[in-house]
């Protein structure tokens, strides 16, 4: 019997999660080490290991990496996307339309409405945290998704509970 072209993609798309798992699956010691010695409430690995209340840092001796991570995340926070001062500006993929006038206001009115959006929305307090684990993990991962009441919603994901592939 002839598979369904959707059966077809449900299996090239089992198949690529299978992979990514197994990929993924070589990280997770080294994590798991962080997560206990530096930073023990930023990992999730299996949909279980959350909301345990259980103490988590009993294997941190001193606590010099745990401040240098705070330190990084804080440095990151203030030099790439600090809420204090303008920290991107938009701009055409042709530096001559730059300075025409329409473009100009365009970019700039576009600019100041999304510098708004992210100061109402919670993006300040979710890059921290992403900036952290790309300190500790060398890799994170965050989302915005859209949100009625504060137009962006930020949901940072933390470390093992997600898989990133190319393509």
């Amino acid at each position: 019997m002839a598979k369904t072209e959707d059966e077809m993609i449900l299996e090239r798309i089992n198949c690529r999660l299978g992979t990514m798992k197994s990929e993924r699956s070589s990280y997770i010691s080294h994590w798991q080490e962080i997560t206990n010695f530096i930073s023990p409430r930023t990992a999730r690995y299996l949909r279980s290991d959350k909301n345990k209340g259980e103490k988590q840092n009993q294997n941190i001796i001193n606590e010099t990496g745990s401040l240098a991570s705070r330190t990084l995340q804080s440095g990151l926070m203030a030099g790439m996307s600090s809420p204090a001062r303008p920290w991107f500006v938009l701009a055409p993929p042709d530096p001559g339309m730059k300075e025409f006038g329409p473009v100009k206001d365009w970019l700039d009115i576009v600019t100041r409405l999304m510098r708004d959006v992210f100061t109402r929305s919670n993006i300040y307090s979710v890059l921290p945290r992403c900036y952290a684990s790309l300190g500790d993990y060398g890799t994170g991962a965050f989302g915005l998704i859209e949100d009625d009441k504060e137009t962006l919603r930020g949901y940072s994901f933390p470390i093992g509970s997600y898989l990133i592939a190319c393509n």
